[in-house]
This record gives C-alpha cells, sequence and structure tokens, in this order.
C-alpha cells in the first residue's frame, strides 16, 4: 500500500529514491546504432532476476549484459546513478576488445519495466543505444 503525504489541499504520492524492481522473469532488448545513418544492431534476451540479485544489485535489469553467445562482448560498470522518481541517470565504462567504451544513459523505470537511451564513444565512433526490459513473470525453473 503507497503512503500519501498530504500538504495543504493537494496530494503528492512520494516517489521512489531508488530502483524497486521486481523480481522475476525479464524480457530485455537492446539496440545500438553507430552514428545518424548507422546500421542499428542489438537483440533480446529473457533474463531472470531473483529477489536474493535485486537486493545485493538493485540496478541488475539496467545493467549492460553482452549476449550469452558473446565472451568477446565489453564487460561494463555503471558509476555517477542517480535515481529520482521514476527516472534515472548514469555512466557506463565499458572494457572490452575495442578497448574503452564511455556512455551516459537516461531513462524512465518503474517496477515491472524501464526504458533508458543512451550515447557511448568508442574510440573515434559515436554510438546511440536503446536499452529496455519489461517484466514477464515468475522465472522458469
Amino acid at each position: 500500500m503507497a503512503s500519501v503525504l498530504v500538504v495543504g489541499a493537494k496530494a503528492q504520492v512520494p516517489q521512489p529514491s531508488a530502483f524497486a524492481f521486481k523480481p522475476g522473469l525479464w524480457s530485455v532488448t537492446r539496440s545500438m546504432r553507430a552514428g545518424p545513418e548507422g546500421n542499428a544492431r542489438g537483440g533480446a534476451e529473457e533474463v531472470c532476476f531473483d529477489a536474493a540479485t535485486l537486493v545485493h544489485d538493485p540496478a541488475a535489469p539496467i545493467r549492460i549484459r553482452p549476449p550469452k553467445a558473446d565472451s568477446s562482448a565489453p564487460q561494463c560498470v555503471i558509476t555517477d546513478l542517480k535515481v529520482a522518481g521514476g527516472t534515472a541517470s548514469y555512466s557506463t565504462l565499458c572494457k572490452g576488445p575495442m578497448g574503452r567504451i564511455r556512455g551516459l544513459w537516461s531513462g524512465t523505470h518503474e517496477a515491472g519495466r524501464f526504458a533508458m537511451t543512451g550515447r557511448m564513444k568508442a574510440m573515434f565512433m559515436n554510438l546511440n543505444a536503446t536499452y529496455s526490459g519489461r517484466w514477464l513473470g515468475a522465472c522458469k525453473p
């Protein structure tokens, strides 16, 4: 049950100051484009985030993960995370075969979905990316 704070004649519903993603099976989709005219690359996968994972790492669903089949994909960490209400912004630093890739991300989130857009710089390329997810239900056994 959500609490309501009444100020004067207006009611305000408090907004979360941290992620509160639902545990369970998520559909996660990513797309990346090199420059305004570049070809889009992307993929989708289903990922299970159990309750223990989300307690340890509340931002787990928004972490950029390489597709399971791509062991040479960059490994990324989130820095400068700012969460206010249903919005978030953060930086990423990825290391991989192409060197370092820095990114700036922003977007929206709620318990059962998120949508982030980002701009990344890798060597001499500028990349535009989207990363989104939606909760599907319980994890598959």
